[in-house]
């Protein structure tokens, strides 16, 4: 027989594999040596014990049954000082909620002091508020430290709460001034990482006893009678301007321009040197692009100012050619250092007393309303007026509602005439 060319089953004999219908041997391959496996005996099985009935429970079943035991195993993770933090206090809902801790609300006050009065506070974070507001807020954690000690077992919600209470009934706080101590709190600690590094914001508004205090002394607020400034006039400004000593030469200035410019005396201390232009019809530009008038517009603002005396305009002219190029602001004094400047004529004055002196002056001179709200930056006519007081418009509208009333005065006579000729009331009610 001849014998085929590369037949793999095919062996050096001539013979092939392929004769083999039920099993296909390779006869070249080393042979496996197999042991049968010994037989037990009954009588060893006995011997041995009895059987084992139960399963090995696997590796994972094992985890499944520790947690479900009844003591759970306590997760710690490591804070910024070093301390084992509860993973359940830090994260107590899972990835992904609202919330970052909103147990925190919860936690004990004296812990937070702790943290408030150990980090440091950061340098240039902090510059995207006014400073009015930052010097607030920090006042509001340095008196949070100085908490009475009954409170420090209390939540941090809590003891906000019931101190702002106390202090309201102590010192004869107004809702305003109540209302405002709890949006400081409010918004403090939403912001708490700007004041105070590895810290998380705590969300206070989502806590019931804030959101109570709150919409109580907003309600209570909208109620009571607000104070209203005393308004500055024409010649309590001569006054003042007058006695304000010579070397203070930016204190005139910037009365002058809140006068003329009814703008905040925070937004005139912003001002820069290429902000102020004098014109040659001795009157001025300003650009406003900094403060709460150019924050609530939205924008920068330009106001311009009436022809300025001689008396008005030299000081100005004088303190800007002090700083012919400044990139910083033109003024270094802040707002607060301005009030002793208001009162040195009237001790009345304020800082709200300018501004509303100021339009109120020229509301009396029949200004148009659109004008004062270029000048004030007001959205609504209805907050103006309440800036006006007893300004031209409020007078008319006082006048309109005057004679309004008149109407039911003499429907009152004529219903008296008519009760004459009419039956009487004890017949008309049979």
């Amino acid at each position: 027989m001849q014998r085929r060319q590369n037949d793999p089953h095919q062996t050096a004999h001539g013979t092939s594999t392929r004769i083999l219908p039920q099993k296909q041997v390779d006869l070249m391959a080393p042979t496996k040596v197999v042991t049968p496996k010994a037989t037990v005996t009954t009588q060893e099985k006995s011997a041995r014990g009895p059987a084992r009935v139960q399963k090995k429970v696997p590796k994972k079943t094992d985890k499944v049954i520790q947690n479900e035991s009844a003591t759970p195993v306590c997760h710690t993770r490591s804070n910024h000082l070093g301390n084992q933090v509860p993973t359940s206090v830090t994260r107590p809902f899972a990835k992904g909620h609202q919330l970052m801790t909103p147990l925190m609300t919860h936690t004990p006050l004296s812990v937070i002091q702790r943290f408030i009065a150990t980090c440091p506070l950061p340098l240039l974070v902090t510059q995207a508020l006014a400073s009015s507001t930052r010097q607030e807020h920090k006042r509001f954690l340095v008196e949070l430290t100085k908490y009475p000690t009954p409170l420090h077992l209390l939540p941090l919600d809590e003891a906000i709460v019931r101190h702002v209470e106390n202090m309201r009934k102590e010192r004869l706080w107004t809702w305003s001034t109540t209302h405002k101590k709890l949006a400081t709190a409010l918004h403090v600690f939403a912001i708490l990482p700007v004041y105070r590094t590895h810290m998380q914001p705590i969300h206070l508004k989502f806590s019931t006893l804030v959101q109570q205090a709150l919409k109580t002394a907003g309600r209570e607020k909208a109620m009571e009678r607000a104070r209203v400034p005393i308004p500055m006039t024409p010649v309590i400004f001569v006054h003042t301007l007058a006695k304000i000593p010579a070397q203070k030469l930016a204190e005139r200035v910037i009365l002058t321009l809140m006068w003329f410019t009814a703008a905040r005396v925070g937004c005139v201390c912003l001002l820069h040197r290429d902000e102020i232009v004098s014109k040659p019809d001795s009157s001025l530009e300003l650009t406003f692009r900094r403060g709460k008038g150019a924050k609530l517009r939205g924008r920068p603002y330009v106001v311009y100012t009436a022809k300025l005396p001689p008396f008005l305009l030299h000081p100005i002219k004088a303190y800007l050619a002090l700083f012919p190029v400044l990139p910083t602001p033109l003024f270094t004094i802040t707002p607060d250092k301005m009030l002793p400047i208001f009162r040195l004529s009237d001790k009345r004055m304020e800082a709200r007393s300018i501004r509303r002196g100021t339009l109120q002056t020229m509301a009396q001179l029949k200004v148009p309303i659109d004008v004062l709200m270029m000048y004030s930056g007001h959205a609504c006519e209805k907050t103006l007026w309440r800036y006006l007081n007893f300004g031209h418009d409020y007078a008319l509208m006082a006048q309109r509602m005057s004679t309004a009333g008149e109407a039911l005065i003499e429907q009152d006579q004529d219903s008296d005439t008519d009760s004459e000729t009419d039956e009487s009331p004890t017949e008309l009610q049979c």
